[in-house]
């Protein structure tokens, strides 16, 4: 299957997420050569390396939202699961924080959500782990080995799963 690579920028100022998706390539060195580049232009180079974030999709398959989406406020259940999931994830990156304080970082919020999308999406523990290897290593600039992260997957799917 033929696979693209959206190169993203997001932040929050002043509470408001600012995302600005930047190019779409045909391979991952493409996308790694032009974040390179927007790094250093006016603007981007204000913001940290954190902020640029490269996924991988495939062509002519759903990008998410499979199970549909829902609204905060019609179930705590899954507001419930992803404070779990940042406190478990904290704890396992040795983030002294609380979630509240976690999300505050717009990076690291934002592979919180893809994680939290995929942990509700899978319930295979080696998928899961490959998951949070790639969003760790491309997004949130924190590198764990992948049969550590096969142990958080492990333990996200048995205690966080809605």
């Amino acid at each position: 299957m033929k696979s693209v690579w959206l190169l993203m920028h997001s932040y929050e100022q002043f509470g408001i997420g600012d995302d600005k998706v930047l190019g779409i390539y045909e391979t991952q060195e493409l996308a790694e050569e032009a974040k390179r580049h927007f790094q250093v232009q006016q603007g981007f180079a204000d913001y940290p390396t954190h902020c640029f974030c490269i996924t991988e999709y495939q062509l002519n398959q759903a990008a998410g939202w499979h199970t549909g989406f829902f609204r905060w406020g019609d179930s705590d259940t899954y507001y419930t699961a992803f404070v779990q999931m940042t406190q478990r994830l904290n704890q396992w990156l040795s983030i002294d924080k609380t979630p509240a304080e976690s999300w505050e970082d717009a990076g690291y919020y934002e592979a919180l959500t893809e994680i939290s999308w995929k942990l509700r999406n899978t319930d295979d523990p080696e998928e899961l782990a490959a998951f949070i290897h790639h969003i760790l290593v491309s997004c949130a600039e924190m590198y764990r080995p992948p049969q550590d992260c096969l142990a958080i997957a492990e333990q996200l799917l048995s205690e966080v799963n809605p």
